[in-house]
């Protein structure tokens, strides 16, 4: 009777790498926002971020790493992924994004 129990059961069938960086973002921070820790989708989100490489910003990359950090994601993989990809395209972070992303990695 509740949707993100619901939502997240329906989305582990689906083919998240055909999802868009920002709405794996988007997704994974939705469930994060809701203190939701559906764990077999955020390993399946953990799989597919990966896949977006070039295709994240850094909005993307900090709601990723919020989110899992938020939910003590058991995923840690998307964390190598994630150092990796802000480090690389640091210089176009905002204050907010640079913050959230290192309080993201603080925490995680």
């Amino acid at each position: 009777s509740h949707f993100f129990p619901y939502a997240a059961e329906t989305l582990q069938g689906s083919s998240l790498a055909d999802y868009t960086a920002a709405h794996l973002a988007m997704l994974s921070w939705s469930f994060a926002a809701v203190l939701f820790r559906p764990v077999p989708l955020l390993e399946a989100i953990g799989d597919a971020v990966p896949l977006k490489g070039e295709q994240m910003n850094s909005q993307d990359i900090t709601m990723v790493a919020w989110s899992y950090a938020t939910l003590l994601a058991p995923e840690r993989r998307v964390f190598d992924f994630l150092a990796s990809a802000a480090a690389s395209s640091i210089r176009t972070f905002n204050a907010q994004d640079l913050s959230n992303t290192a309080w993201a990695f603080a925490t995680a």
